[in-house]
């Protein structure tokens, strides 16, 4: 799905950060495990 960012609130932006600065920290984690980082994880939609 594509996001028009424009028509996105400061709030819905910082939520968006936030779930993908998770996300990111979650793989660096696993890579850190000797996980390999090709998968793709489960993600939330409200």
């Amino acid at each position: 799905a594509l996001l028009d960012l424009e028509e996105l609130t400061e709030r819905d932006l910082d939520i968006l950060r936030a779930r993908y600065e998770e996300l990111a920290r979650l793989a660096r984690e696993d890579l850190r495990k000797g996980h390999r980082d090709t998968g793709r994880p489960q993600v939330k939609v409200d």
